[in-house]
């Protein structure tokens, strides 16, 4: 009989869609781990269900609070399959650096994502949009969102914006569902991504 998952600390929970089972001493479900990642990342892959078959495309995401938001067309074929009713599935990931080794076997990768599940709804709502542009710009660019002309209402009805609240996620890897996972490295999630190419380059030429 499986073992029920218990909230962790943080005011998230883990339930069984976000249990990490393989190596489950790797994952955390605590909020700061699975937002670390989140924020670290530039864009996130999204996964929905049509027509009976996952569906999974890169996107620009951006945390506010306990909320993520999904930036894309209003026509885009992922915002439509959320409509429908499709539940989503979004992972983040930091990859900090390769693992060589004497044998392919043992070759492996140090990384930390994110995964966070539930369903998304429609941003419609206009201070709502404008604060989504705002983190999504800032996400990106820090800074930026000063140097921009103001909002028009164009901009916001030809903008397809969605949001999931995180609730249920995992970090493994080091990894979240909301868990966030992690084989990784010392050090922080921005720091990493920062510095990934370099340890790759000095792996290697340790070979």
């Amino acid at each position: 009989m499986r073992s029920q998952v218990q909230p962790s600390p943080g005011g998230l929970e883990s339930p069984r869609l976000a249990q990490v089972r393989r190596k489950p001493d790797r994952a955390r479900y605590d909020s700061a781990a699975v937002h670390e990642v989140l924020d670290a990342t530039p864009f996130c892959h999204v996964g929905t269900v049509r027509d009976g078959r996952p569906v999974v495309l890169p996107m620009v995401h951006a945390r506010l609070g306990h909320t993520l938001v999904l930036h894309g067309s209003p026509a885009a074929g992922l915002f439509r399959d959320t409509r429908r009713g499709s539940p989503v599935c979004v992972t983040a990931t930091l990859l900090d650096g390769l693992v060589l080794a004497r044998s392919a076997r043992n070759h492996s990768v140090n990384y930390r994502s994110a995964t966070v599940h539930g369903h998304a709804a429609a941003v419609t709502e206009t201070d709502e949009a404008v604060a989504a542009m705002r983190a999504l710009i800032e996400h990106l660019t820090p800074g930026r969102w000063a140097q921009l002309r103001p909002l028009t209402s164009d901009d916001i009805r030809e903008t397809g914006l969605w949001r999931v609240t995180i609730e249920e996620a995992d970090r493994p890897g080091v990894r979240p569902r909301l868990a966030a996972a992690g084989a990784g490295r010392p050090g922080s999630a921005r720091a990493a991504g920062r510095s990934a190419r370099g340890r790759w380059a000095r792996a290697a030429s340790r070979c």
